[in-house]
């Protein structure tokens, strides 16, 4: 799925190695107030790098993605950029997939517009480098590409051991049926059982949407946007079931 902007790829003598911490959260340590250029059109930082309104106007950005969420992270300049928010947990026990296409989605759009998008989470390490992963897998980078185009700009890295696992595993075909829930706690499609509300099942390339009646019009709104963006990504259509 290609954007029509190339990308350098600059070759390394051995693969990097990657840190991975076994905590829930590695987002723990001094947060930097830098922000690191990834690619001409993607940058990641920490929330404090993100406040300092004449760093980002020095790095030209046009648009922030926020993974940490506004009642964690308030979006303190709304009338300069241009501002996509998701309250993405840093949980390895929690499947990112539909956090990923949201946030790749997002990534993809200002790409189009010849915007510059920077990525932030709390620290900088583990969230927002796990979307920027994402996105250079799905355009098709190999994983060790995509870790050594990161690190080598932002040697700081540490997405949580989850992240990891999943990263390993996107692009390709699940071998086990998942079904993901509507979480409120986070607006989005997790892995976390409900008793009540959307579901949405996949299995190989199938994906299936259950609605139930007596869910939220937000949560109807997530679902249709989750599956939309799954079809997206994978060239195939999905099914509804209410």
């Amino acid at each position: 799925m290609s954007t029509g902007v190339l990308i350098s790829r600059k070759a390394r003598t051995r693969p990097p190695a990657l840190r991975v911490s076994t905590q829930d959260s590695i987002e723990s340590s001094k947060p930097s107030a830098s922000i690191y250029q990834i690619t001409p059109s993607i940058f990641i930082s920490g929330y404090e790098a993100s406040k300092n309104i004449d760093l980002l106007t020095t790095q030209k950005i046009s648009h922030i993605l926020n993974l940490a969420g506004e009642s964690k992270c308030p979006n303190l300049y709304t009338s300069t950029f241009s501002y996509f928010s998701l309250k993405m947990p840093d949980n390895p026990k929690i499947d990112i997939l539909f956090f990923i296409y949201f946030a790749v989605d997002c990534i993809q759009q200002v790409q189009n517009t010849q915007g510059k998008i920077l990525i932030h989470c709390v620290k900088g390490t583990s969230r927002a480098a796990a979307v920027i992963l994402a996105y250079l897998i799905l355009q098709g980078y190999t994983e060790t590409e995509a870790y050594n185009l990161l690190i080598s700009s932002q040697p700081s890295i540490d997405p949580n051991l989850g992240f990891v696992c999943q990263l390993k595993d996107l692009g390709k075909h699940r071998t086990e049926p998942i079904s993901f829930w509507y979480s409120p706690r986070y607006d989005m499609f997790t892995n976390t059982p409900t008793d009540q509300g959307c579901k949405i099942k996949l299995s190989s390339s199938e994906c299936t949407l259950f609605i139930n009646s007596s869910s939220s019009d937000q949560e109807k709104s997530r679902a249709l946007a989750s599956i939309r963006l799954w079809e997206k990504f994978n060239h195939a259509k999905a099914s509804i079931i209410m």
